[in-house]
């Protein structure tokens, strides 16, 4: 069918519709995608509270006029949603079309029966009201892109068109399905045609004919095999594409010539995994260097804005990552589309809940009824993307253990999604037991808990696992992933070597590890054949969980005081501090660390914050010390600091202002980092990285700066790059993110700095957000009036296209 954008000019109300018509009511004109909750102010007394960063629901509704002419009247209209977040509701002239209650998965309402000659309204309400529902920022309302479908009762399908390469040498044979629908009522006879076509050049390099017949008010699937004389295959290194375009027509459309039309963008690739070879592209081993991220957008919220989720995929690819893990729901057709044509492979994550809850009002209470409608359209629109390797049916299910009937629910998932995509792996995450045991179990578990309470405090960190907790995981684990040919481990890595002598045929990934031990994680990935990749959590900071990469520096009687209460964040915390990048894409320091650890020859040489030198360092489960990639503090000279430099090679040697503070092991043996310790002084500090014949690798250096005295604006480099690439283009959809950096008066940035700036004062026009990466704040993006935070902020505004 024919898709039209139907994004632009929707009027959005809070609250629902009045009843009565012509009643006044306050519209604001929005563009799609539109996330009416980031825009609000954040409240202390939030239902989510710091799971959703002090963010409160809320009702919406949007409405726009839809024009059916006479020509179109008798013909299918269908509305497309990519994701609408909240109990929704749509509704054309009145009539109620449909409800749909799961915010992540696209879903559609056919209004054909509801339409007429002329001006349509077509109202969209969501109630993101009934709270808690969400353990992070969820956004509200439709924040993803809609679009409109129309053709002839006879069509394809949508997400009707299903191809896979079932054998690869040299040459392939790939396989093309094309759901066919008659909504007529008379049997057709239809020949369908296929055409692959190279998307790089436009050619045309295979075709063929099928021809089925398709029963009145009924469906019919035509299948093919089209061998094709070797192709460009499709891997993280060239992700090369392909277009697979279907056209359908029978003997009532021989004067138009077809009728319908529609084509999938697809990669010849093949995936296969196993215990010995591990993760295998095209027979080719594959090692994922992996993040998990969640859906928002930083600053501009939960909003799929197309540039926004190219720029996410791109800074990961810059960043050395090979792999992304959604967490823990489907993502936009945006997302997937970068993944495939940037090159990052993806587990796809369809739930964070089955039917035990994790927030009162959560999925778990619909999911009995509607997880398979859910589950069912993520795959169909899903499986051609060639990114996606593995689907995951769960996160961290509470029915791990077997609770509420946990078991039967995993098989009849795994089966499901084998049946619909059998070129793929299923799979999970499985965690530790701090949830997900009978009342009598639970009570000996937190007993073993309590037991090594003391270890634990010495520890520094809150280890939810125990004795007992490992006694039982794996017999009250095994059950639960019997149908899953890839079983995730978060935080497990204790238990990979134990699993492989009971189970030697499971195929183990890291789904979640921690940050500043990703070092350990990685040399468990390196070794063990049957482990494929480790996914850090996270790779990206996000709205939500506040607070639990908090970093503490307290005096030494302070530190069990702070312990105790250090994974509690308060108002008005709003983003999880986690990640090797902020909530504006900004790096962090420790992405030099991670650099290193896969494998970089590069040096990367951090200071630490002075005035916390003689503090004792607390750091949270996905935490990072006060550190950056410079030598400037608001500190006197001679005031003692520490270094850090992150190599992977033998030995590194550090000097400050030509005076060397001697060389220090470095590499594998020491954690891939050098610490050095010496006096503030303002000027130079040089890193340089030797190998063990003594000759130099790789040398940083940082610099200090004068003070801030204004700021500059410069164009986010990241989108600038995916222009050039022509991986993006530019049109009405466009953005431009603007870095607004603090600089001295020798234009120099200044990472230290925090001044006041407004969108006014920069000159800012048509802006979606303003802020910064600043982890616990009141500011409202939308308001136009942040601080700048490690030196700098960021514009996120529409792009001026000339026309």
């Amino acid at each position: 069918m024919k898709k039209t954008d139907f994004n632009k000019d929707w009027d959005f109300i809070w609250g629902e519709p009045p009843k009565i018509p012509m009643m006044p009511v306050q519209k604001k004109r929005v563009d799609l995608p539109y996330d009416f909750m980031i825009g609000t102010d954040v409240a202390k007394d939030a239902a989510g509270g710091a799971a959703t960063g002090y963010y409160k629901g809320g009702i919406g509704s949007y409405t726009k006029y839809y024009e059916v002419t006479e020509e179109d009247v008798d013909k299918l209209h269908v509305l497309s949603f990519d994701g609408c977040f909240g109990v929704t509701k749509v509704t054309v002239n009145g009539h109620v079309v449909c409800r749909h209650n799961y915010g992540y998965t696209p879903f559609d309402a056919d209004i054909t029966p509801y339409v007429k000659v002329g001006s349509n309204r077509i109202t969209v309400t969501a109630s993101n009201t009934n709270e808690p529902n969400s353990r992070w920022y969820s956004g509200a309302g439709l924040y993803r892109k809609v679009s409109v479908l129309t053709g002839d009762r006879l069509h394809i399908a949508n997400n009707g068109i299903y191809t896979y390469t079932k054998a690869l040498d040299g040459d392939a044979l790939q396989v093309v399905e094309t759901t066919i629908e008659n909504k007529t009522e008379t049997d057709r006879q239809v020949k369908v045609c296929i055409s692959l076509i190279d998307k790089a050049t436009g050619e045309s390099i295979a075709e063929k004919e099928d021809h089925v017949t398709v029963y009145a008010g009924a469906s019919e699937v035509s299948r093919v095999e089209v061998e094709v004389c070797r192709p460009k295959l499709w891997n993280v290194d060239t992700p090369e594409l392909y277009v697979c375009r279907v056209t359908i027509s029978d003997s009532e459309h021989t004067n138009s010539g077809y009728a319908d039309s529609d084509e999938v963008q697809f990669g010849f690739r093949v995936i296969s995994v196993d215990a010995v070879h591990g993760l295998r592209i095209n027979g080719q081993s594959v090692k994922l260097k992996g993040g998990c991220i969640h859906h928002d957008n930083g600053i501009a919220g939960a909003n799929a804005f197309r540039d926004a989720e190219y720029r996410k995929v791109m800074l990961h690819k810059k960043a050395g990552f090979n792999a992304l893990r959604f967490a823990h729901n489907p993502v936009s057709r945006d997302m997937l589309n970068a993944c495939d044509e940037i090159g990052i492979l993806c587990i796809d994550e369809a739930f964070d809940v089955w039917n035990m809850e994790k927030n009162y009002f959560d999925f778990s209470n619909v999911f009995a009824s509607e997880w398979k409608n859910e589950l069912r359209s993520m795959l169909l629109r899903d499986r051609n993307h060639p990114c996606v390797f593995m689907w995951s049916i769960g996160n961290e299910i509470v029915e791990q253990g077997g609770l509420s009937d946990g078991y039967a629910t995993s098989q009849a998932l795994a089966a499901f999604a084998h049946k619909l995509d059998a070129s793929r792996p299923v799979g999970g995450a499985l965690c530790s037991f701090f949830q997900g045991l009978d009342d009598a179990d639970h009570e000996k578990y937190w007993r073993s808990v309590m037991a090594n309470a003391a270890k634990l405090r010495e520890s520094g960190m809150v280890n939810l696992d125990c004795e007992y907790g490992q006694s039982v995981w794996d017999p009250y684990t095994t059950p639960f992933v019997k149908d899953w040919d890839i079983v995730g481990y978060n935080y497990l890595s204790y238990h990979y070597e134990p699993s492989h002598e009971k189970h030697p045929d499971r195929v183990i990934c890291c789904t979640e590890s921690k940050p500043r031990e990703l070092a350990a994680y990685w040399d468990y990935v390196e070794k063990l054949p049957y482990l494929i990749g480790d996914f850090e959590w996270t790779s990206m900071d996000y709205i939500g969980e506040a607070g639990i990469g908090n970093t503490f520096y307290v005096n030494p009687d302070e530190v069990q005081a702070m312990q105790q209460r250090m994974f509690y964040a308060s108002y008005p915390a709003r983003t999880a501090e986690a990640g090797n990048f902020d909530i504006c894409g900004f790096e962090k320091p420790q992405i030099g660390y991670k650099k290193a650890v896969w494998g970089s020859n590069g040096t990367y040489i951090v200071s630490y914050d002075p005035s916390v030198y003689d503090k004792v360092e607390l750091i949270g489960r996905y935490g990072w010390g006060r550190c950056e990639h410079g030598f400037s503090w608001p500190a006197e000279n001679g005031v003692p600091i520490k270094l850090e430099a992150y190599s992977r090679a033998l030995e590194v040697e550090v000097w400050v202002n030509g005076r060397s503070l001697g060389r220090k092991a470095a590499g594998k043996d020491n954690d891939y980092r050098a610490v050095f310790e010496t006096t503030y002084e303002k000027g130079e500090v040089l890193a340089v990285s030797y190998d063990e014949s003594g000759a130099e690798l790789s040398r940083d250096v940082v610099r200090s700066v004068g003070a801030p005295v204004s700021v500059v604006i410069r164009r986010d480099e990241t989108l600038e790059l995916l222009r050039e690439k022509k991986l993006i283009p530019v049109d009405e959809e466009s953005l431009d993110y603007l870095v607004i950096e603090a600089v001295d008066q020798d234009g120099n940035f200044v990472p230290y700095a925090e001044m006041d700036i407004t969108a006014e004062e920069l000159g800012l026009t048509d802006m979606i957000a303003l802020g910064t990466g600043r982890a616990t704040t009141e500011e409202n993006y939308t308001r136009g009036a942040v601080r700048t935070y490690r030196g700098r902020a960021l514009a996120i505004v529409k792009k001026k296209v000339k026309s």
